[in-house]
């Protein structure tokens, strides 16, 4: 049809929505758009909601009339998951154009802390007697490790397996366990001293990995130990940087936290590397899911702060299968931001407590308010493993 885009040029998401007379064109990319595409015009054109996995809102009229349209739209983020119980619907996440971990589970063959599936701590105690199990950070990533079958190295052996049982999978993690700490080996120690840091040690590693798989995506952790960005060591075209936010406060925005400095420059420097970067946020305090964590303020220039420094692809870590503390409010909230974060976030969270609370909108707006407020009014950090009683001292 003239005037309408095609599909190729929208990208994997992005659509477009136009009426030609009385006709509608709703057009998509070559991934989901079209979805996104129907559930958009069904949104902001006629005023459907789905607040919850369980609060629809169709609004009914006698009649539909739609004006000129000529809309065409993509999301900043390539990759859009917030880990939340409704947001592990299909349906749900289809409509607020969300990826979920059925999308995760068929793109990445696998998934964060990947060295002791590639190497398991047994094999690594019969293989070489003076490494512990607990080491498995340290020898993982090496890639002389003999196998104990006496075939060629494990790294190579045990990534083309998982390849071959996985070929349409992009996405494979080559990444530190979830340990504390880097291996204290002379080897390991000088290859640290000469990146500055283990983080070039691992990424040392990972590069050869992306060099042998160059149809695949390598995604690596840049996590507690090696979230630093290393030096005189660039990550690999094909090799994706999954950094991590774990230790960040989340009473203020991190770009103007003075406790965010260091991640700041953590992420300015990966930048700095590659575009290729993979945002893990937390949105959830751990300590107990139903504690209040009043973290809204921040979720809109966190995101900000992520898009301007060149983050590609976003995943927020909630509370997964449990409920927790207004987890509707926030999966909602943060969807919106995830495909577009100059989003009305004011008009977004009203229209949310007005459909989803119904006549106890107001006092739960009031309840927010006062609770955020009173945050920001103690001076007080806010952490993901933190204590209420934390939160309501000055810093």
């Amino acid at each position: 049809m003239e005037g309408v885009a095609p599909a190729d040029t929208l990208g994997e998401d992005g659509f477009l929505i136009k009426t030609a007379g009385a006709k509608l064109v709703i057009v998509g990319g070559k991934g989901r758009g079209a979805l996104y595409g129907v559930s958009a015009f069904l949104e902001d054109t006629l005023g459907c909601r789905i607040y919850a996995r369980d609060a629809v809102f169709t609004p009914r009229r006698p009649t539909i009339e739609v004006g000129p349209l000529d809309r065409r739209d993509a999301p900043v983020f390539s990759y859009r998951e917030v880990l939340m119980p409704d947001a592990l619907d299909d349906g749900f996440a289809g409509w607020h154009k969300l990826d979920n971990q059925r999308v995760r589970q068929r793109d990445w063959g696998l998934f964060v802390h990947t060295f002791k599936t590639f190497i398991p701590p047994e094999n690594i105690s019969r293989t070489i007697p003076t490494i512990s199990p607990s080491s498995t950070d340290s020898v993982s990533r090496r890639s002389d490790l003999p196998d104990p079958s006496g075939g060629p190295p494990a790294r190579r052996r045990r990534t083309e397996g998982q390849d071959r049982g996985e070929s349409r999978s992009r996405f494979w993690s080559v990444s530190q366990n979830d340990t504390f700490g880097p291996c204290q080996c002379p080897a390991c120690r000088a290859m640290d001293e000469k990146y500055g840091g283990p983080s070039g040690t691992i990424l040392d590693f990972v590069n050869r990995v992306a060099r042998e798989f160059p149809d695949k995506i390598i995604s690596t952790l840049a996590y507690q130990y090696s979230r630093r960005a290393p030096q005189g060591i660039r990550p690999e075209p094909n090799v994706n940087i999954m950094l991590c936010t774990i230790e960040c406060n989340r009473s203020r925005p991190i770009a103007t936290d003075p406790s965010g400095a260091s991640f700041v420059r953590d992420l300015q420097d990966w930048s700095r590397l590659t575009d290729n970067i993979f945002l893990w946020d937390y949105i959830v305090q751990f300590r107990n899911y139903c504690d209040p964590f009043p973290n809204l303020r921040v979720l809109q220039p966190n995101i900000r702060f992520f898009k301007d420094h060149g983050v590609r692809m976003m995943f927020q870590q909630g509370s997964s299968r449990s409920r927790s503390e207004f987890h509707e409010l926030r999966t909602y909230l943060v969807a919106k931001l995830l495909w577009n974060p100059e989003a009305d976030i004011e008009a977004l969270t009203g229209d949310f407590l007005k459909g989803f609370y119904g006549p106890a909108a107001k006092a739960i707006g009031a309840y927010l308010s006062l609770m955020h407020d009173a945050l920001d009014k103690s001076g007080g950090d806010l952490g993901i493993y933190g204590f209420l009683s934390t939160a309501s001292k000055p810093t």
